[in-house]
């Protein structure tokens, strides 16, 4: 039967073990003519590259939701300044707080929620907002805000990056499954096709297969035992009692 590479592998760690199998395969010259070889590594081959293309897009949907959140936390970092110049007992700074609020609460923390589409254009236009003659002074005066703006504008401006590489790459390979669809079929590659392969040629014809069956099954015994110790970990990490700090 042969080993076989576990179903709980990570996307990632299916992608990597494919790649070592792969680099295997181009290594062993005395194969380079097996027909069903060939063919085969012809296939994971597209699929491992497949496979990599599908876990940049879904990393980049991963950077774009980090570079949201970082654009959410500056907006709530300038609603609390703002809020704290209000509640000033000083005249002058509490009327300075409420004009900026004022300014402000067209958007406010609800263009949070927005999709990320809507709030790009509301962001746009709150900075414009505060970039008039008038709040230029009043900015200027009230220490920190000049550099919260700052923190929104860069936020922004990171997250349009982020977005426009994701859309870039998502229109290279519009049509492409997901990685996590990828999986199954690079698994019944591996463990259905190449593994009893190995395992039989290498039964036939030891002094030519043997060092490549072999080579196979201790690439795969690595990615499985990687698996059985971060499988290990996590288990132990959910199994840990906390230590109340209640007194």
């Amino acid at each position: 039967m042969g080993i076989k590479l576990l179903q709980k592998a990570r996307i990632t760690e299916v992608d990597d073990t494919s790649d070592r199998l792969v680099a295997l395969f181009k290594s062993e010259t005395a194969l380079a003519e097996d027909a069903f070889l060939k063919s085969l590594f012809t296939e994971m081959e597209t699929l491992s590259a497949n496979l990599t293309e599908a876990i940049k897009r879904d990393k980049g949907v991963s950077e774009l939701e980090k570079a949201d959140k970082v654009r959410n936390n500056a907006i709530r970092t300038f609603s609390k300044v703002i809020e704290g110049y209000r509640a000033m007992p000083i005249a002058t700074v509490k009327q300075k707080g409420e004009r900026l609020h004022k300014v402000f609460s067209k958007y406010g923390l609800r263009l949070i929620q927005k999709n990320y589409t809507d709030k790009s254009s509301y962001i746009a236009a709150l900075l414009k907002d505060l970039q008039s003659p008038d709040l230029t002074t009043l900015i200027a005066e009230l220490q920190g805000v000049t550099e919260c703006i700052d923190g929104i504008r860069q936020a922004q401006e990171a997250f349009n990056t982020h977005r426009v590489g994701y859309e870039k790459t998502l229109a290279h390979n519009v049509k492409q499954d997901s990685a996590t669809q990828m999986k199954a079929p690079m698994l019944t590659l591996i463990n259905e096709k190449l593994v009893p392969y190995a395992t039989t040629m290498k039964m036939v014809d030891a002094t030519k297969y043997r060092h490549f069956a072999d080579t196979v099954t201790q690439i795969i015994t690595d990615t499985n035992t990687a698996i059985k110790v971060r499988s290990t970990r996590s288990a132990k990490g959910k199994d840990t009692p906390t230590t109340s700090t209640k007194s």
